[in-house]
């Protein structure tokens, strides 16, 4: 619960500083995980390097369906 007795100031902005040279210093990369990264991108040129040229496939041939004449109804 509130006190009575305390007066808030609500016409003042509380502002933060996003000043980023002020005690901030990039993370380092692991090692290991910068190996890893290497290895995983070296694995994907491979890959791409030995891929086979596919050709095209032929257009299939054109085709003509059969219609079936409509069916009349059977008048009794």
């Amino acid at each position: 619960m509130m006190n009575t007795n305390t007066v808030i100031n609500v016409t003042r902005q509380l502002e933060f500083s996003l000043d980023r040279r002020a005690g901030h210093q990039p993370a380092r990369r692991a090692p290991q995980r910068i190996s890893r990264a290497e290895w995983w991108f070296r694995q994907m040129r491979r890959a791409v390097n030995e891929a086979l040229d596919w050709s095209a496939t032929p257009p299939a041939p054109a085709e003509q369906p059969w219609l079936l004449p409509a069916r009349r109804p059977q008048v009794a």
